[in-house]
C-alpha cells in the first residue's frame, strides 16, 4: 500500500509535469491499486471472523466480495481513462510533446509493479485467496499499462511531436489492459460465488482422510464448496449397519475432527452416517 501510494502520486506528478496523459492514466491505475488493497485488507478482516448466529457458515465470502470490489474499481478507472484520452485524441492539436520525466516514471513503474505481482501471486497461491490473486493481477496489469505508456511516450518523443497522438493512444491501450484484467477478476471469482466444486484431487484427499478413520467402510458421497480461504464439506460415510447409534456417532465425530485437523483449510465438516452393505459395492 505504501509503495502504491508513492508510485501512484509520483507517476501522476510526472505525467502532469511531462505532459503525458498516458503516464497520468498509469498513475491513476496505481492509485486504484492502493484502494483495492484497502478493500482486500478489510475483506480479510471480515472473512476471518468466527461463525455466529446470523452467519453460521462463517464470513468467508467477504473475501470474494473484496475481489469483486477490486474489479469494480478497475472498471471505474478504465472508463475515466477512456473518456479523457479519447477527448485528447479528438483534440489532437492540444496534445503536447511528453518530457523525459514521463519516460523514466513509466520505466521505474514497470520494474516495481512486476516485482509486486510476483510477490503477491506467491502468497495468493499459498493461501488460495481469490482476492489476493485478483490484487496480484492488478499489479501485473499496472506493469503492462506502464509498458504501454512507455512505448507511447517514447514514440511521441522520438518523432519530435509528429506522432504526438501516440500518447493518448497509449492511454487508451492502458484502459484496454485494465478491462482485460477486470474480466479475469470477475471470471476467477464467479465459481466461488456459485459454490462450484473444488478440483477432483481435493475431493480425493477428503475421501482418503475419511477412509483412514477406524469404522468407516466406504464413502458414499462428498459435497464441498469454498468460502473465502476455507472449505465447507458435506460427506456421507458408510459404517456397519449393526452398530449402536452412539458408536456410529463417535465415528462421525472422528471423521469430522480428522478432516478439520488434517484437511486443506477445511473450516466445517458435516458427516452423515449411511449403512454399509457389501452387495451394493
Amino acid at each position: 500500500m505504501v509503495i502504491n501510494l508513492i508510485l501512484g502520486l509520483g507517476k501522476v506528478t510526472a505525467g502532469v509535469v511531462g505532459n503525458s496523459w498516458a503516464v497520468i492514466a498509469d498513475g491513476l491505475h496505481t492509485i486504484s491499486d492502493l484502494l483495492s488493497s484497502v478493500a482486500i485488507l478489510v475483506g480479510f478482516r471480515v472473512a476471518q471472523r468466527a461463525p455466529d448466529r446470523t452467519h453460521p457458515y462463517g464470513h468467508g465470502k467477504a473475501e470474494v466480495l473484496a475481489a469483486r470490489l477490486v474489479g469494480f474499481l478497475l472498471l471505474v478507472v478504465a472508463a475515466f481513462i477512456l473518456h479523457e484520452a479519447g477527448g485528447k485524441l479528438l483534440r489532437r492539436q492540444e496534445i503536447k510533446i511528453p518530457g523525459q520525466i514521463a519516460l523514466w516514471a513509466a520505466f521505474v513503474s514497470i520494474v516495481v509493479k512486476e516485482g509486486l505481482y510476483r510477490y503477491k501471486e506467491r502468497y495468493a497461491k499459498r493461501t488460495g485467496s481469490a482476492s489476493l490473486h485478483a490484487d496480484a493481477w492488478h499489479h501485473r496489469s499496472d506493469a503492462l499499462t506502464s509498458l504501454a505508456a512507455l512505448l507511447g511516450v517514447a514514440g511521441a518523443i522520438i518523432s519530435g511531436g509528429r506522432l504526438n497522438w501516440l500518447d493518448p493512444v497509449a492511454a487508451i491501450l492502458v484502459a484496454a489492459i485494465i478491462l482485460w484484467v477486470t474480466f479475469r477478476v470477475f471470471t476467477s471469482t464467479m465459481g466461488e460465488l456459485m459454490d462450484a466444486a473444488p478440483p477432483e484431487w481435493f475431493l480425493a484427499d477428503i475421501r482418503n482422510l475419511a477412509l483412514d478413520v477406524d469404522g468407516v467402510k466406504d464413502v458414499e458421497k462428498i459435497r464441498c464448496r469454498k468460502a473465502g480461504l476455507n472449505y465447507l464439506v458435506d460427506i456421507h460415510v458408510e459404517v456397519d449397519p449393526k452398530l449402536a447409534v452412539d458408536e456410529a456417532h463417535r465415528i462421525a465425530a472422528a471423521v469430522r475432527d480428522r478432516l478439520i485437523a488434517d484437511g486443506d483449510n477445511i473450516l466445517q465438516a458435516l458427516v452423515h452416517i449411511e449403512p454399509y452393505y457389501p452387495d451394493d459395492h
